[in-house]
């Protein structure tokens, strides 16, 4: 699908929200805000176990005509197959949303079919360029009517993605690591605007707290549905 990026779609953030059907990642990042927000707040007791909170799905009866990340404080792979199938279930009750997941491990998700359903975007995390194949991974192996890529926290200078790749992509997003995290890596406006180049016919999202560095080439566009 190709975008014109001439006049970017602009989104009211507010119009964007989050809703964790599932808390908890067993993958271990040591930059994961996730672990670190359950180490506040205490949503769960382990975080290295993937919890299904069916408390917050109810949420979704009440929310209408909004972009909603549903994996925020997880990883979609580490979500059970019965699970999978009630959230989805519950969301073609509203289809009026979009709704987005992501993954850094799409292979456990081989054979997951939601083309049924054109409102449901499926992501991965591309942090390094080891982690490229996961784009293809996701595109050949899970079956969506739209994919997207999350490259955050950027830890490296990525180098050119293959066109193939490119061309099944409908939205990126790009964003530097935040908090201060000991060893923390601060990605240079080159690598960030490397990635930004590499797309100039998909809508691109790099995070807002890069806008002062970046100027007049900092991007902020979304897809038309959301």
């Amino acid at each position: 699908m190709i975008y014109s990026v001439k006049k970017p779609k602009q989104v009211d953030l507010d119009d964007m929200i989050t809703l964790n059907p599932v808390i908890g990642c067993s993958i271990g990042c040591p930059y994961c805000y996730a672990r670190k927000m359950n180490q506040r707040f205490k949503f769960i007791p382990d975080f290295s176990i993937p919890t299904e909170r069916p408390k917050a799905l109810e949420r979704l009866k009440s929310i209408h005509n909004k972009t909603i990340f549903m994996t925020s404080m997880s990883d979609f792979s580490g979500w059970s197959q019965e699970w999978r199938e009630f959230v989805f279930n519950e969301m073609k009750r509203n289809t009026s949303n979009q709704y987005l997941f992501l993954t850094k491990n799409p292979k456990k998700l081989a054979g997951f079919d939601c083309l049924d359903m054109n409102n449901v975007w499926i992501g991965v995390t591309v942090t390094r360029n080891m982690d490229v194949h996961r784009i293809s991974e996701m595109t050949n192996l899970i079956k969506s009517r739209h994919y997207w890529v999350c490259f955050e926290p950027l830890h490296e200078d990525i180098k050119a993605i293959s066109p193939s790749l490119k061309g099944k992509l409908d939205w990126v997003v790009i964003g530097n690591e935040s908090g201060i995290r000991a060893g923390k890596i601060d990605a240079p406006d080159s690598w960030i605007l490397n990635l930004s180049d590499q797309f100039p016919n998909t809508p691109v999202c790099i995070k807002e707290r890069l806008k002062e560095r970046l100027g007049d080439s900092w991007r902020n566009e979304y897809p038309n549905e959301f």
